[in-house]
C-alpha cells in the first residue's frame, strides 16, 4: 500500500493535481489484482511478485524523478503530464504482462494432483476442475480424493467459495471422501454476468443442489 500511495501522490502532484489520473492508476491497481487472482490460488509467489512490481515503480519515481516531485512545488513537471502518465501506465502494464506470464507457469489453473512417494500421480486418485451445466448455468467445481471410489461429499460454501484455503489449511477430507468443492452460481469460477439476478434465490440454490 505504501508503494501505490507514493505512485498516486506523485502522479497527482505532477499532472496539475489531476484527481482523475490518480483514480485511473488506483483503478488499474485494484482491477489487475482482482482479474489476475480470479479462479486461481494466490500463492506466496503471486503476492510477492504483485508487491514487488509496485515497489520497483515507487523506487523509479523516488530515485529518477527525485523525492521533490512528490510535492506540489515542482510545476515544471506538470508540463510533462502526458509523458508521465504514459510512462507510469506503460510500466504498470509491462509488470502486469510479466505477472500474467509467471502466473500461467506457476498456476496453470489445474488442481494439484495427489502423488505417491516417487512423485508419480497416485493410482485411483482424482484431482480435477470441471464445469457442469446446472439449470442452464455453467457451474464450476473441484473434485478431490485420494481414492475416487470413496463416498461423495458435496461441500456447500457460505458467502464465498473457500476451496482456495485448502492449499494452506488442508482439511484431510480427501483421505476419506471424494470431496466436491462446488462453487455455486454467481460465485468464484461459477460467476457469469449473464446470470439473471432474480435467479439468485434460496429456492434456486436448493434446486441446483438437487439436480
Amino acid at each position: 500500500m505504501m508503494s501505490i500511495s507514493i505512485l498516486c501522490t506523485w502522479l497527482y502532484n505532477n499532472t496539475k493535481q489531476s484527481l482523475w489520473s490518480a483514480i485511473l492508476l488506483h483503478w488499474l491497481y485494484t482491477y489487475a489484482a482482482q482479474v489476475l487472482s480470479s479462479g486461481v490460488t494466490r500463492s506466496p509467489l503471486y503476492n510477492w511478485l504483485e508487491c514487488l512490481s509496485y515497489v520497483v515503480m515507487a523506487f523509479v519515481v523516488v530515485f529518477i524523478w527525485k523525492p521533490q516531485t512528490l510535492t506540489r512545488s515542482q510545476k515544471t513537471f506538470a508540463r510533462k503530464a502526458v509523458r508521465i502518465i504514459v510512462t507510469i501506465i506503460s510500466i504498470l502494464l509491462a509488470c502486469l504482462l510479466i505477472l500474467v506470464g509467471v502466473l500461467q507457469l506457476w498456476s496453470p489453473g489445474k488442481p494439484t494432483p495427489f502423488v505417491d512417494e516417487s512423485g508419480s500421480p497416485l493410482a485411483g486418485s482424482i484431482s480435477e476442475k470441471v464445469f457442469v451445466n446446472i439449470n442452464g448455468v455453467e457451474q464450476g467445481m473441484f473434485i478431490k480424493s485420494k481414492d475416487a471410489t470413496h463416498p461423495v461429499l458435496l461441500y456447500l460454501h457460505g458467502g464465498m467459495p473457500d476451496y482456495f484455503l485448502t492449499q494452506r489449511y488442508p482439511t484431510g477430507l480427501e483421505d476419506y471422501f471424494t470431496v466436491v468443492w462446488w462453487e455455486q452460481r454467481g460465485s468464484g469460477i461459477s460467476y457469469s454476468a449473464d446470470i439473471p439476478p432474480e435467479t439468485m434465490t434460496l429456492e434456486q440454490m436448493i434446486s441446483d443442489t438437487l439436480m
